[in-house]
Formats: structure tokens, sequence, C-alpha cells
């Protein structure tokens, strides 16, 4: 078993944690097994998909330049912080890892 570096430190789930079971998970089909091991990265895996067949049509340059924003970085690490400190928290379920 692969353990996190930051959660045998910490004693914390940190965003990735769960990750590897979720993509195993995702490999033999069983969608509800990866969701329950890391929501976030089963959403942040769709929009890389949605991202990459949409760096493949016209709208080429419109998503190039969106993702060169610092923004969006910005973002995304706000999203991961945050729900590293939701998955954390007492009493919170559904956010893997299970």
């Amino acid at each position: 078993m692969v353990l996190c570096p930051f959660a045998a430190l910490t004693g914390l789930a940190c965003p990735a944690c769960g990750g590897l079971r979720m993509v195993a998970a995702l490999g033999h089909g069983d969608f509800a097994g990866a969701w329950a091991q890391n929501p976030l990265l089963m959403v942040g895996l769709a929009l890389a998909a949605i991202t990459g067949v949409l760096l493949g049509t016209r709208a080429r340059p419109r998503v190039r330049a969106l993702l060169a924003r610092p923004e969006l970085a910005w973002a995304a690490l706000a999203v991961a912080v945050a729900f590293a400190v939701a998955r954390n928290l007492p009493g919170v379920t559904g956010l893997g890892p299970v």
C-alpha cells in the first residue's frame, strides 16, 4: 500500500489522498468507488479531459488563453486548500478517502 507522506507526517488527508485508489477504481469501471476515494480528483480529471478535447478544436486559442491566466491557478489552489480543510473536519463525510 502506498502511503501519503503528508498523511504519514500529520495524520491529515491531503487533497490528493485516495487518488491512486481512485484511479484503480476507475480502471475497474467502479465510478462510485472512485468518487468515494477522491471526488475533487474525479472532477479535475473530467475537466482535464474536456480541456484536452477542446484543445483539439477551433477553440484552442481561447482555451490556451484561459489556461495562461494566473487567476485560474490561484482558483485551483484555493479549491484544493478548501477541499483539504473540509475533508479533515470532524463529522464531514463523503469527501474520502475511504
